[in-house]
């Protein structure tokens, strides 16, 4: 007589393994996955960065070489008459300006200043009249404001160094859309309320310990929070090493 095979189900002793099993793998895939999809925001801000090095040197370009001279901001915003922007300015040879203006790790507007290193500043709005504006902005750069100025007339638009170009921050990650650095500025990391001086704005850690940065050569790269310090924001600026306080 033939006989008949029965099989066997698994036990739930069996699922429960299986079911721990998978939930490790799991564990231990997330953090891989998330670092993967940081580097990949990491990645996508510094093509961002190498789009605003393009827009800038072509406008140096066509400038004789000087960087942006900004007309001088009335006491009130709301008077009009307010003066382009850099992101304006640059809008000529940035086609996608809105969207290069976001660092894709800081897209969600913080209302003004962000809180976080991970918000973006804005919506920033500016008048052209009492009753024009432009805007709203929301972005999550900031420009190295040594290098333009308020003033009245291009005769006194700042020329750029020709040396040490690879050390000069041009556009970097930042909490505002300018930054003042100076090198007495106490190296403390980005908070809300923040303290210490233009650097503040900067001294953040949206990619892993530190920001991207676009240097004046034109290239763009990260740079760990200490290293802020020991670059050449403006002539006057003396780089040192620091510790960081959290």
């Amino acid at each position: 007589m033939p006989r008949f095979l029965t099989r066997r189900g698994f036990s739930l002793i069996e699922v429960l393994i299986v079911i721990g099993i998978i939930g490790i793998l799991i564990a231990l895939l997330l953090p891989v996955l998330n670092a993967a999809r940081r580097s990949a925001r990491a990645t996508a801000c510094l093509a961002n960065l190498h789009q605003w090095g393009e827009a800038y040197h072509a406008y140096l370009s066509g400038n004789d070489g000087k960087s942006f001279v900004l007309g001088t901001f009335p006491s009130r915003l709301d008077k009009g008459n307010n003066p382009l922007m850099w992101w304006e300015i640059l809008q000529p040879y940035e086609g996608e300006m809105k969207q290069s203006l976001l660092c894709p790790e800081a897209t969600e507007e913080a209302n003004m200043v962000p809180r976080n290193a991970f918000e973006a500043w804005g919506p920033e709005r500016f008048w052209d009249t009492p009753t024009k504006i432009r805007g709203p902005y929301v972005g999550s750069y900031g420009f190295n404001g040594w290098l333009y100025r308020e003033a009245v007339t291009p005769k006194e638009a700042i020329r750029l160094p020709t040396t040490e170009s690879s050390r000069v921050p041009v556009i970097v990650d930042s909490a505002d859309d300018d930054l003042y650095p100076e090198d007495t500025d106490p190296p403390l990391i980005y908070q809300w309320p923040n303290k210490g001086g233009g650097m503040r704005w900067a001294a953040m850690k949206r990619h892993k310990d530190g920001v991207n940065a676009l240097f004046l050569d034109g290239h763009a790269e990260q740079v760990f929070v200490p290293g802020l310090w020991k670059l050449k924001w403006s002539e006057t600026f003396q780089p040192r090493d620091v510790k960081i306080e959290e």
